[in-house]
């Protein structure tokens, strides 16, 4: 193993503009096989330390036998907080009305619109008593269908440094299961205005339990609305973007993954991306080649011209091997090998001096496996210019009668000499009336 650093260039404008690294643990050996290497990968994906880190579970909101209000209430109250009928005191005594059962409130269907205005109406000291009571259970409220959006609220409407930190030191040990839910993801990307170094903690999470993460339904797209935030440093990117590297042979090999891998290249912008790569996935190249999401990956990393070193050591792997090993591993997979290997060689990033040669090394390989025949290389076979011979048509011998007229070659034979034109069709009426004559 080696250790590969290089500079990352955030695509979006920051107040420093400066540079960033990116480490990369690099891969120097064959790996036996590719489940191997997928376990080895994500082994590695939980960061040192960190076992137990994070909670596996939420918190449960204790409610009583009985609530203090009735829906009549709740609605005629939130009609009064629309219209700003109350001024900021009554506002608050509203709040200390509430004020032990908030959590609760939270999650109701119609008191979590009550507590998003009071929230965004009441004076900062009594903001600050109801986050107290609310932030333990912030990362429960967040999940819930009903609760998620006064969760929101609750985060965008956090100034003070002491509320920002009461929220993020409640939520940063949930921060897994809030990745991996459909709601709580969206609880997290409300953090991110805080900034850096404010809201390292989830792009820590990200880093450290990447395989998990991508685990999940959610967890990769949730990944993603976060990277692509405009409120993202650069740094933070960087790590995310070092973790998607040392473990992209696993992520190449799954739906959610291959979202990840697509974002690093096509969106990242970092410098070297592609050779980067394609250093990890060489030793694997042949497997990864006849996976179905893998193998568009690959594909991905030969069809661009702006790293065009890290294609053609893709190419030269693929296209030039011993005995040709690996081209007839990838031409006896007949759906997904045969399918990357045409692809590229239609690409328009291949030269064209190589790419005659690569169908020279592609037609000699069909030819030695006898497989030009087969439906599921016509393509590949038009490709090359190798022509599928197709078998001779059956002859018809003197005296046998055909199946279409009766007919007999001999009547042919007099049609011919008689005529001077070739015999009619079989079928046809012409060759029936002779037929009926010679019987």
């Amino acid at each position: 193993m080696k250790v590969v650093s290089l500079d990352f260039e955030d695509n979006k404008e920051t107040d420093d503009n400066t540079f960033d690294t990116v480490t990369v643990i690099e891969a120097t050996t064959d790996s036996p096989s590719l489940g191997t290497a997928i376990g080895n990968s994500t082994s590695s994906c939980t960061g040192p330390g960190t076992s137990s880190s994070y909670h596996s579970d939420f918190p449960i909101i204790e409610r009583g036998f009985k609530r203090s209000w009735d829906v009549t209430e709740l609605r005629e109250l939130r009609e009064r907080l629309n219209s700003n009928a109350l001024s900021i005191e009554e506002t608050d005594n509203v709040a200390s009305r509430f004020m032990d059962e908030i959590a609760d409130l939270a999650s109701d269907w119609l008191g979590n619109t009550v507590v998003q205005k009071l929230f965004e109406m009441c004076s900062g000291s009594t903001r600050f008593a109801m986050l107290e009571r609310l932030a333990p259970h912030l990362a429960t409220i967040g999940v819930h269908k009903n609760g998620t959006w006064a969760a929101q609220k609750i985060v965008e409407s956090v100034q003070t440094p002491q509320e920002i930190s009461l929220v993020t030191e409640n939520l940063k040990l949930y921060v897994l299961l809030l990745l991996l839910d459909q709601f709580g993801s969206r609880v997290l990307q409300c953090c991110l205005r805080f900034g850096s170094p404010t809201s390292d903690f989830i792009f820590d999470a990200m880093a450290d339990r990447l395989w998990v993460i991508v685990q999940g339904r959610f967890g990769a797209r949730a990944m993603l609305a976060c990277l692509e935030s405009n409120q993202v440093t650069s740094d933070q990117r960087s790590r995310v973007a070092s973790a998607i590297l040392e473990n992209a042979v696993p992520l190449a090999t799954n739906p959610n993954g291959t979202l990840l891998l697509t974002w690093l290249l096509d969106t990242s912008g970092i410098p070297s991306r592609y050779g980067l790569l394609a250093s990890r996935f060489l030793p694997l190249l042949p497997q990864l080649c006849t996976h179905k999401l893998a193998s568009s990956i690959i594909f991905r990393i030969v069809n661009q011209n702006e790293e065009l070193e890290a294609s053609s050591r893709i190419l030269r792997s693929l296209f030039v091997s011993t005995g040709d090993q690996t081209l007839k591993g990838l031409l006896n997979d007949q759906v997904v090998g045969v399918s990357i290997v045409h692809d590229i060689l239609k690409s328009y990033f291949v030269d064209g001096t190589i790419r005659s040669e690569y169908l020279n090394s592609v037609k000699r390989v069909l030819i030695e496996l006898e497989v030009a025949g087969l439906p599921a290389y016509r393509k590949l076979v038009e490709e090359v210019g190798l022509l599928a011979v197709s078998p001779p048509l059956p002859h018809v011998y003197s005296g046998e009668i055909s199946s279409a007229s009766g007919m007999t070659a001999g009547s042919f034979s007099t049609w011919e000499q008689n005529s001077g034109d070739s015999p009619p069709p079989p079928d046809s009426p012409t060759a029936v009336r002779i037929s009926m004559t010679n019987h």
